[in-house]
C-alpha cells in the first residue's frame, strides 16, 4: 500500500515536471517569436558574403508572420511560404511560391534559396536575427528595418 502511494507520488511529480516544461517552452516561443515577427528584416549577409544595401535597385528582406507566413526578396524575385517554431530556437521552412524573372545579380536570392533549404536554427545577437544550420554555422543574417 506504502509502495503503490510512493509510485504515484512520483508520477504526479513527474507529470507536474512535464506540464511546467511545456509551459516554459511555449512562453519562451512566444517572446521570442514576437521579437522577430511582424517585423521587416534587411539581408545584410548570406553565406558569409556581405550583402549591400540594395541588389538590382531592391532592398533584399525577409518578413515572418505571426501567421506562419513568411515572404521575402533576394532583390530580384518575391519569395514566400510558411516557417514553423521547432524547440530550442529551431525553425523549419517550407517554400511556397516564387516569382521567375531573371536579373543581373541573383547571388542574394540564391543565398536566401539556400538558406530557406538548410536553416534549423535562429537566433537574436546584437538586434541582428540570424539563421543557421546544425553545428551553428550562419547561413544568412538580417539587421531590423526600422518603420
Amino acid at each position: 500500500m506504502i509502495m503503490k502511494k510512493i509510485k504515484l507520488g512520483y508520477l504526479a511529480a513527474a507529470i507536474v515536471v512535464v506540464l511546467v516544461s511545456s509551459c516554459v517552452m511555449k512562453k519562451q516561443v512566444e517572446t521570442t517569436s514576437t521579437q522577430i515577427t511582424g517585423k521587416k528584416w534587411q539581408l545584410i549577409e548570406v553565406g558569409g558574403k556581405v550583402i549591400s544595401e540594395k541588389v538590382n535597385g531592391k532592398m533584399p528582406y525577409l518578413e515572418l508572420g505571426t501567421d506562419g507566413n513568411y515572404s521575402a526578396n533576394g532583390g530580384c524575385n518575391g519569395i514566400g511560404g510558411t516557417y514553423e517554431w521547432k524547440k530550442n530556437e529551431g525553425i523549419k521552412f517550407s517554400r511556397g511560391m516564387s516569382t521567375m524573372m531573371a536579373c543581373k545579380d541573383m547571388s542574394a536570392e540564391y543565398g536566401l534559396q539556400n538558406m530557406f533549404e538548410k536553416a534549423d536554427h535562429y537566433r537574436v545577437e546584437n538586434n541582428k536575427l540570424i539563421f543557421t544550420q546544425g553545428n551553428g554555422t550562419a547561413l544568412a543574417k538580417f539587421k531590423m528595418v526600422a518603420n
